[in-house]
């Protein structure tokens, strides 16, 4: 915001023009250009080497697409990480809870994490992910996409394999999902062996042994006709 402040004086003091941002309309095609370009250096949040690549891979043309890109590289999975390192570093005594409700949380937030990088691989393919989000690396490795693929459904079966569908999960009012009882508890396990079997489909193509493994190890314990998983939006 400071940049955009002194950018409007200069431009107001050395071409006497007046430029009010909130007049600037959301399908600007120059400054849809300038994304399509990845010329984003100090742009907040776009000017990682990485999400230039992006933008230039995505061509932005609409506000949608750039919140959509914002969202799920960024901010969603930092928040995951983040809330993973306060659950590992809060002490269940201090939590009042016991170790399976603690392996419950924690498995909650893996299967999320997994669904939103599972939804980055197959938009974008290859990607930062061994070294995504450390702030010692401002420009991350890019890793294979199949590679990354395959360890987010290890990473799943390590999350599933210490959930405990007879434990509570969530504290109260904290799982707008399923309510973080026992039951929710049990249909999130489901909800992750449906996520691993969508991952195991998706790479039948690709790996088809693989792929028929991890189908048919997630198949009996996955969703069933009437279950659901719905995010309710918070007001």
């Amino acid at each position: 915001l400071s940049i955009i402040n002194s950018a409007i004086k200069n431009v107001k003091k050395s071409k006497g023009i007046v430029i009010d941002v909130d007049t600037i309309p959301l399908d600007d095609v120059k400054t849809y250009q300038l994304f399509q370009r990845g010329d984003t250096t100090g742009t907040f949040q776009f000017e990682s080497v990485g999400m230039q690549k992006y933008l230039r891979q995505l061509k932005p043309d609409k506000f949608e697409d750039l919140i959509a890109m914002n969202a799920l590289y960024r901010p969603v999975l930092a928040n995951y990480k983040e809330a993973t390192k306060v659950f590992n570093e809060t002490p269940i005594a201090v939590a009042g809870i016991t170790q399976k409700q603690r392996d419950n949380q924690l498995g909650i937030v893996e299967i999320m994490s997994v669904l939103a990088w599972s939804n980055i691989i197959e938009t974008y393919g290859d990607m930062p992910y061994t070294e995504a989000h450390d702030y010692l690396k401002p420009q991350p490795k890019y890793d294979d996409g199949l590679t990354v693929y395959k360890d987010l459904i290890t990473r799943l079966d390590a999350a599933l394999a210490k959930m405990d569908g007879t434990v509570a999960g969530m504290p109260s009012g904290y799982d707008n999902i399923y309510g973080g009882t026992a039951a929710g508890s049990a249909k999130w396990i489901k909800f992750g062996n449906t996520l691993k079997m969508r991952m195991g489909l998706m790479l039948a193509d690709v790996d088809g042994a693989y792929a028929k493994t991890v189908v048919e190890a997630a198949a009996p314990k996955a969703f069933v006709s009437g279950d659901k998983a719905a995010l309710t939006y918070l007001s």
